[in-house]
């Protein structure tokens, strides 16, 4: 029998009218989605992995005058009560922590405003974690010195780039007129939302220019969770009453 009988005719492909037969694509073509999107991921990552490293290992415990920084710290780091009085310099202690994790450095800042802030800029750019120390038994006025505190913490570039841990510890609650928490977390919300109309109407007025930002969304009131980007925790105890098992707890979490 002839092969060439009954054999099927290989069919050419057709140009187009006007024009040549175009190319397949090459693999290589092909694959560079795949190459460019596997870069960047590798990109950001390697990005966040510098960055976390960039982070030290100090602690900063801030909070208005007398809302128990000092007793907190005494206590945490397993030491007596002590009396407490106005300082003028950090109190400044290693905690080694129980999961055998290296050792952190928690530093209780000076709770008088211009003294804060002194110590919190030379501390700030590599902070690893943050205590803000809330007096729950202070009513309003304990709410509005610790927004203030918050605000500026919240707002700083430093912490912005670095995202250190941060956690509010809603203190007093061995006494009878604190809150919760949960509640201190709400008033806490209100406060800033009135805090930062104030603040972004001086600067605007002002044309003043700073190492802040305005705090989370300006359409919506203030919520901690549009501060995404940092872990933002709460709790509640006292630290006159309680050995500070809580925030033993977070320390070694962060570590």
């Amino acid at each position: 029998m002839d092969p060439k009988v009954g054999s099927p005719k290989r069919q050419q492909p057709r140009a187009p009218p006007g024009g040549d037969i175009p190319p397949p694509p090459t693999p290589s073509l092909a694959l560079a989605p795949v190459i460019v999107a596997f870069i960047l991921i590798f990109l950001t990552l390697v990005y966040l992995w510098t960055r976390k490293g960039r982070r030290g290992r100090a602690v900063l415990i801030v909070g208005p005058c007398e809302a128990g920084k000092t007793v907190l710290f005494s206590k945490l780091l397993g030491g007596p009560t002590v009396q407490t009085v106005t300082s003028l310099i950090p109190n400044e202690l290693e905690y080694l922590p129980a999961n055998g994790r290296p050792a952190l450095v928690v530093k209780d800042l000076p709770g008088h405003d211009r003294v804060q802030i002194k110590f919190w800029d030379n501390n700030k750019p590599s902070v690893r974690g943050i205590v803000c120390v809330v007096d729950a038994a202070a009513g309003n006025k304990g709410i509005r010195e610790a927004a203030d505190v918050l605000y500026r913490v919240l707002t700083d570039s430093a912490v912005l780039s670095s995202c250190p841990s941060i956690f509010i510890f809603a203190n007093k609650q061995d006494q009878p007129m604190s809150k919760g928490s949960k509640v201190i977390r709400n008033q806490l919300e209100k406060e800033l939302t009135t805090l930062r109309m104030t603040k972004s109407a001086t600067l605007t007025s002002t044309g003043g220019k700073d190492s802040t930002r305005i705090l989370g969304r300006p359409d919506k009131d203030f919520d901690f969770e549009q501060i995404s980007q940092i872990k933002i925790e709460f709790g509640e105890g006292s630290a006159l009453a309680d050995e500070g098992k809580i925030i033993n707890d977070w320390l070694d979490s962060i570590a």
